[in-house]
């Protein structure tokens, strides 16, 4: 299912700007000029994309669970000496690509992943593949719901579809 939970090192290595771009190199005023724009644009994603984490939210509070939005503070699954520590059954990540601390924490104390995987996403660590588009607003509220009911269904907390009242649109982030 899963890669070797052999360490293999540090998949990424860091170096620090200022060792790799000299200060007056035009690259710094590009850099620069660049995140003017993307942050010009945070409106546009937000209508593509909506508030990250609405759909964990309602997942959450309907299966008694917790959610973890925006930023995954490193050790939260594997330093009890943090105030976030979590000791999770499962995780699940709606973006390996994007959730990539969160995983690794996982594979390191061994808890099973369930990844919300569309065709750009590597899923070695992943041991459940949810194949879907994990990127459009509506996409994410069909699957979370989806999801919500049954985790209730299978808790046995909900008989039947019908007995989940909460709808999709509920779950889709509003602009």
């Amino acid at each position: 299912m899963r890669g070797s939970d052999r360490t293999s090192g540090s998949l990424f290595s860091y170096v620090d700007l200022e060792q790799r771009v000299p200060a007056k190199h035009p690259l710094r005023t590009i850099r620069s000029l660049v995140n003017e724009v993307l942050a010009s644009l945070d409106g546009e994603f937000e209508k593509l994309y909506g508030p990250r984490g609405e759909w964990t939210r309602l997942f959450a509070k309907h299966t008694g669970t917790r959610s973890i939005s925006g930023r995954f503070v490193p050790g939260m699954l594997t330093n009890p000496q943090l105030n976030h520590f979590t000791e999770p059954d499962v995780l699940v990540v709606t973006d390996p690509t994007a959730d990539l601390q969160a995983l690794r924490e996982a594979v390191n104390i061994g808890i099973p992943v369930v990844g919300l995987c569309d065709a750009n996403n590597e899923h070695k660590y992943v041991d459940y593949v949810i194949p879907c588009n994990n990127k459009g607003r509506r996409a994410l509220a069909v699957v979370y719901w989806l999801l919500a009911r049954e985790v209730l269904k299978a808790r046995g907390t909900v008989k039947e579809d019908s007995e989940f009242t909460a709808t999709v649109d509920e779950f889709e982030a509003t602009l």
